[in-house]
């Protein structure tokens, strides 16, 4: 997939921003989206996963325009889960995993697959409205995975989890990436995760990309005074680089 240079803007309550950007996506890579609140990193997943294409935007899967396709080759190969999640009332995970399989005429032995990968067999029988956050966003992740799908957009999905889960989420992705060579588009707020999980982050800023590179290449002390408006110490362990928050900018 591969985004040319075009307009992307970015509204909020005082002006519009607006950059040039220009993304190249690698099968089976995580590229982490970054940034502040209200800097624009939702917008940018819309914009990719064609939710919002304004007036010169252009993205293309594989080298093709994305208008230019139907809807079924571009939802088969582009699946986005925006936040929040429509759930369905008084339907059980696998009914709900089960409707995507039937309305796409998919295989049914995707319908296992996709439990099996997510983790959500044990709950196939449980209704959706009844399932923890955690559970119910491996439930859509579930859904998704039944289209057989190239790329996974996700839009905040830890942002509400307790580290444990946050974790358990974020591993699942992790093993879709080696399993299936699935390629994760993702904004995230904890720097530290995105450390720790991406092949590449995008850092945002105002609506413009300041910085897309390697973790090592992009989250350094200044880049991050200038994205969060804090002072941050980045400790070098064999686990990697977490960054640690001291104090915020005057």
């Amino acid at each position: 997939m591969h985004s040319k240079t075009n307009q992307f803007a970015s509204k909020n309550e005082d002006n519009q921003i607006s950059s040039k950007i220009e993304i190249k996506l690698e099968p089976g890579e995580w590229l982490s989206i970054v940034g502040a609140k209200k800097s624009g990193k939702s917008k940018l997943l819309q914009l990719m996963a064609h939710m919002l294409l304004l007036p010169e935007d252009t993205i293309l899967i594989e080298r093709k325009v994305i208008k230019n396709q139907s809807a079924s080759v571009v939802l088969q190969k582009l699946i986005s889960l925006p936040e929040p999640y429509t759930i369905p009332a008084e339907i059980t995970v696998r009914q709900l995993v089960d409707f995507a399989c039937i309305s796409c005429k998919y295989c049914k032995q995707n319908v296992e697959k996709a439990l099996d990968l997510t983790g959500m067999r044990q709950f196939s029988e449980e209704l959706v409205d009844n399932l923890s956050e955690c559970e119910r966003y491996k439930a859509f992740i579930a859904v998704a995975l039944v289209r057989k799908p190239k790329y996974l957009l996700l839009d905040e999905l830890t942002c509400n989890l307790d580290i444990r889960h946050q974790l358990e989420l974020l591993e699942i992705l992790k093993n879709l990436i080696i399993k299936k060579g699935i390629t994760i588009v993702i904004t995230l707020n904890d720097v530290n995760l995105a450390l720790r999980y991406s092949s590449r982050i995008a850092l945002l800023r105002q609506g413009v990309i300041v910085d897309l590179g390697t973790p090592e290449s992009v989250i350094t002390r200044s880049s991050l005074m200038s994205t969060f408006g804090v002072e941050f110490a980045i400790i070098k362990t064999p686990f990697g680089l977490p960054v640690c928050p001291l104090s915020l900018r005057n």
